[in-house]
């Protein structure tokens, strides 16, 4: 499967690597992970319901995710943080 990142995403991740660089290289290896295989157990990938329907979500590090949609082929990751922050309503 092909990954995309959007503008909102590659900033956050940015971000990550400055404040909190273990954290983001976490997610740089669950994003290779996921490259390879996308239903590898430790990304914990599962869709989502609701108000977040057609939204799929990868964790990495014990409180943190990273949502994507799918494109054709390819997955579009689009918001990252912890858990809180991604599924605030």
């Amino acid at each position: 499967m092909k990954i995309r990142f959007t503008s909102e995403f590659s900033e956050k991740l940015r971000g990550l690597n400055e404040k909190q660089k273990k954290t983001g290289d976490k997610l740089r290896q669950q994003l290779k992970i996921f490259k390879a295989d996308p239903w590898y157990p430790s990304l914990r990938n599962h869709k989502l319901k609701g108000i977040l329907d057609n939204v799929w979500s990868i964790s990495f590090g014990n409180n943190f995710r990273a949502l994507y949609f799918i494109d054709g082929d390819t997955a579009v990751f689009y918001n990252l943080g912890t858990h809180d922050e991604v599924y605030r309503k």
